[in-house]
Protein backbone atom coordinates (compact mmCIF):
# COMPACT_ATOMS: atom_id res chain seq x y z
CA UNK A 1 0.00 0.00 0.00
CA UNK A 2 1.29 3.23 -0.96
CA UNK A 3 2.10 5.86 2.13
CA UNK A 4 -0.88 8.75 1.12
CA UNK A 5 -0.69 11.92 3.36
CA UNK A 6 -4.16 12.35 4.17
CA UNK A 7 -5.42 15.69 6.20
CA UNK A 8 -7.97 13.71 8.72
CA UNK A 9 -7.97 9.66 10.07
CA UNK A 10 -11.29 9.09 10.02
CA UNK A 11 -13.98 9.27 7.46
CA UNK A 12 -17.67 8.62 6.86
CA UNK A 13 -19.73 7.03 4.23
CA UNK A 14 -22.52 9.87 3.27
CA UNK A 15 -24.79 7.09 2.20
CA UNK A 16 -24.91 4.27 5.15
CA UNK A 17 -23.20 6.74 7.86
CA UNK A 18 -20.51 4.15 8.24
CA UNK A 19 -16.63 4.84 9.62
CA UNK A 20 -13.82 4.51 7.14
CA UNK A 21 -10.10 5.10 8.73
CA UNK A 22 -7.39 6.69 6.26
CA UNK A 23 -5.96 3.06 6.20
CA UNK A 24 -8.68 2.03 4.38
CA UNK A 25 -9.44 4.88 2.10
CA UNK A 26 -5.37 4.22 0.60
CA UNK A 27 -6.45 0.40 0.08
CA UNK A 28 -9.22 1.41 -1.54
CA UNK A 29 -7.40 3.92 -3.61
CA UNK A 30 -4.59 1.64 -4.42
CA UNK A 31 -7.09 -1.29 -5.79
CA UNK A 32 -8.43 0.92 -7.51
CA UNK A 33 -5.48 2.72 -9.34
CA UNK A 34 -4.14 -1.20 -10.10
CA UNK A 35 -7.22 -1.96 -11.87
CA UNK A 36 -8.69 -1.28 -15.02
CA UNK A 37 -12.19 -2.35 -13.98
CA UNK A 38 -14.50 0.10 -12.65
CA UNK A 39 -14.57 0.30 -8.28
CA UNK A 40 -18.43 0.46 -7.03
CA UNK A 41 -17.36 3.30 -4.30
CA UNK A 42 -14.89 3.30 -1.46
CA UNK A 43 -17.52 2.19 0.85
CA UNK A 44 -19.15 -1.60 1.05
CA UNK A 45 -22.55 -0.53 0.53
CA UNK A 46 -21.13 1.12 -2.70
CA UNK A 47 -21.01 4.67 -1.58
CA UNK A 48 -18.50 7.38 -3.29
CA UNK A 49 -19.05 10.14 -1.20
CA UNK A 50 -17.14 10.16 2.04
CA UNK A 51 -16.21 13.44 4.75
CA UNK A 52 -14.40 13.89 7.60
CA UNK A 53 -15.52 12.70 11.17
CA UNK A 54 -14.82 11.86 14.67
CA UNK A 55 -15.52 8.53 15.76
CA UNK A 56 -17.92 7.64 18.67
CA UNK A 57 -16.52 6.07 21.85
CA UNK A 58 -18.39 3.05 21.04
CA UNK A 59 -17.24 2.70 17.42
CA UNK A 60 -13.32 3.35 19.19
CA UNK A 61 -14.28 0.61 21.43
CA UNK A 62 -15.94 -2.04 18.88
CA UNK A 63 -13.93 -1.13 15.53
CA UNK A 64 -11.04 -3.09 14.49
CA UNK A 65 -10.09 -0.81 12.16
CA UNK A 66 -9.76 2.41 14.43
CA UNK A 67 -7.47 -0.14 16.71
CA UNK A 68 -5.10 -0.40 13.69
CA UNK A 69 -5.15 3.25 13.20
CA UNK A 70 -4.90 4.03 16.69
CA UNK A 71 -2.00 1.55 16.88
CA UNK A 72 -0.01 2.67 13.51
CA UNK A 73 -0.69 6.47 14.34
CA UNK A 74 -0.88 6.90 17.90
CA UNK A 75 1.07 4.30 20.40
CA UNK A 76 3.90 3.23 18.20
CA UNK A 77 4.46 7.50 17.81
CA UNK A 78 4.37 7.69 21.97
CA UNK A 79 6.49 4.52 22.13
CA UNK A 80 9.43 6.26 19.76
CA UNK A 81 9.25 9.53 21.67
CA UNK A 82 9.70 8.31 25.35
CA UNK A 83 11.93 5.51 24.20
CA UNK A 84 10.02 2.54 26.16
Amino acid sequence: MAEREMKYWLYRCLACRRIITKYQLAAVWDKAEKSSADTKGVCKCGGGRVGPTNATIFEELTSPPIWKLWWLDVFLPWVERTGL
